[in-house]
């Protein structure tokens, strides 16, 4: 599955570089071209309005919706979902709390596993 997904973003990136700009009258390649050499645009500024489009998509509509697994928690900020590693199961197992720091900045606080 990630190699269909990854070679469908590679699709994409063609389509916007070029195919989706052959008939575009308001953004032609050589204009996206020129707007990146003359720094009028960046690259990174283009894969961080991808990044911000993909996750305000998957926030909205998919973190809300899946049931968690075993080992899995939700952090109450941004609802992504994290897989507690090895080392976090065996703590809590062993009667410790363990506090996960999200991308986003939140902490959560996982308490040890009842017994």
């Amino acid at each position: 599955m990630k190699q269909t997904i990854l070679a469908t973003v590679s699709d994409l990136c063609a389509d916007f570089l070029y195919y989706d700009r052959k008939e575009d009258e308001e953004l032609s390649a050589g204009d996206l071209e020129r707007a990146v050499e003359r720094g009028e645009i960046t690259i990174d500024e283009m894969v961080d309005e991808f990044r911000k489009q993909l996750n305000s998509h998957f926030k909205r509509n998919t973190f809300q919706n899946v049931e968690l697994g075993k080992f899995e928690f939700r952090c109450e900020s941004c609802k992504r979902i994290h897989k507690e590693s090895g080392y976090c199961v065996a703590q809590r197992a062993s009667g410790n709390h363990m506090v996960h720091t999200c991308e986003c900045g939140h902490k959560t606080t996982l308490e040890p596993y009842k017994k």
